[in-house]
């Protein structure tokens, strides 16, 4: 993948005409815009708020869950196994999930 060539900036009159040149310019809803050849990709701007946002979250380490939850399936037994035969079906209804 080749890096990009430049960033260009437009101004639209209103907001609807800005939301038309996206969403044409976005190639799963339409063809996309090309230039010389090139899919262009285009995104809105954001102002400095939303963009102090979306550094904050990115650099917000994800919350993992460290639990070991292998165990959570431990001695499941599903009705028509061979696991199932003999065993009762109060027994099998304990172990549903």
């Amino acid at each position: 993948m080749s890096r990009p060539e430049g960033t260009g900036f437009l101004k639209f009159n209103t907001a609807d005409a800005a939301d038309v040149a996206v969403s044409a310019a976005n190639p799963t809803s339409s063809l996309g815009i090309f230039l010389k050849g090139k899919q262009l990709t285009v995104l809105k701007a954001l102002d400095k708020k939303s963009t102090h946002d979306k550094e904050l979250k990115k650099s917000k380490p994800e919350e993992r869950d460290n639990r070991n939850l292998y165990l959570a399936k431990e001695g499941l037994i599903v009705e028509g196994t061979p696991a199932a035969e003999g065993v009762s079906t109060s027994d099998i209804s304990k172990r549903r999930m």
